[in-house]
């Protein structure tokens, strides 16, 4: 039965877009917590893998998207996972 760990941006503690995350009038309107700053997908994947992997969850296959395949670090870490 595969199992499917997808972006949750809410539970990530990162906004999505740069511009979003440095303007404080869009930040106070929309409830974002100072602490809360700006992270890429990739980040965001490799912190999900990363939770995922220490919480002792099945191992499969991770598929990633052209964008996120192609990023050389991303692909280091998780080969690093096993």
């Amino acid at each position: 039965m595969p199992i499917s760990l997808r972006l949750c941006w809410w539970h990530t503690g990162c906004i999505c877009q740069a511009t979003g995350a440095n303007d404080r009038v869009r930040r106070r309107k929309a409830g974002v917590a100072e602490e809360v700053g700006f992270k890429t997908k990739p980040e965001v994947a490799l912190e999900q893998l990363l939770w995922a992997y220490d919480s002792g969850l099945p191992r499969g296959f991770v598929l990633l998207d052209a964008g996120s395949g192609n990023n050389g670090e991303l692909c280091t870490e998780i080969t690093k996972l096993g």
